[in-house]
C-alpha cells in the first residue's frame, strides 16, 4: 500500500474488500485507509465495494480522506451498526461536497446510516446525480430524506429495485429521470 502513495495524480480508485472477512479483521484493514487516501490529492472518483466498516465513523473517515470528492460509488458496503455506540452521526467528519452518488445495496435500508449522514449536512447538498439500486420494493425514510435534501440541485435520479447485472457498479446507463412508483 505504501507504493500507492507515490501515485500523486491518481483520480479514481476502486477499493474492494472481501464479503467473507470477520468484523475484527475488516476493521484492522480499514483503520489505515484514511491516512493512505489523503495522499491522493487529485482523487475525485472512489468506488468502494464489499468493504465492511465497524461504524459509520470509520466509513466517514475514509470518505473524508478524499479531499476533492466528486462521485462516490458504493456497492454492498457493510456497516456494522448493531451497537448503540454506533448509532450517532459522525459530526466530526463533515459530509462530503460530492456531485454524484451511486449506491448498490442488497438489503433495503442497508445504507440508511449513510443517507442520514449525508442528509445531516449543515449546508444544502449540491448533488446533481443520484443512482440507487436496492433489491426490494420498499424505500426507507432515510433515502427519501436524502432525496428531499438534494432538492433543487438534483438533475438526474435513477432508482432500480430489480436485480439486473447491467446495474453493477459503473455499468449502468443514466436515464434522464426514472422514479419507481411508491416514492412519495
Amino acid at each position: 500500500m505504501v507504493a500507492l502513495a507515490s501515485l500523486s495524480n491518481l483520480q479514481s480508485i476502486w477499493l474492494q474488500g472481501s464479503p467473507s472477512l470477520d468484523p475484527p479483521d475488516a476493521a484492522a484493514l480499514q483503520d489505515g485507509l484514511p491516512t493512505l487516501l489523503e495522499s491522493f490529492v487529485h482523487l475525485t472518483t472512489p468506488a468502494i465495494s464489499f468493504v465492511r466498516f465497524t461504524s459509520l465513523s470509520q466509513f466517514a473517515a475514509v470518505v473524508a480522506a478524499f479531499q476533492r470528492l466528486e462521485t462516490l460509488s458504493i456497492k454492498n458496503v457493510g456497516l456494522l451498526l448493531d451497537s448503540p455506540a454506533h448509532s450517532f452521526l459522525p459530526r466530526h467528519f463533515s459530509t462530503p461536497a460530492l456531485r454524484s452518488l451511486r449506491i448498490t445495496q442488497r438489503t433495503v435500508g442497508g445504507c440508511d446510516a449513510v443517507y442520514d449522514w449525508l442528509s445531516s449536512a449543515a449546508k444544502p447538498l449540491q448533488i446533481d446525480s443520484i443512482v440507487i439500486q436496492n433489491y426490494g420494493s420498499e424505500y426507507s425514510v432515510s433515502l427519501l430524506s436524502l432525496l428531499r435534501n438534494a432538492g433543487p440541485s438534483l438533475e438526474h435520479l435513477a432508482i432500480n429495485a430489480i436485480l439486473n447485472s447491467s446495474w453493477d457498479l459503473g455499468q449502468w446507463c443514466m436515464p434522464t429521470c426514472f422514479v419507481r412508483r411508491g416514492l412519495t
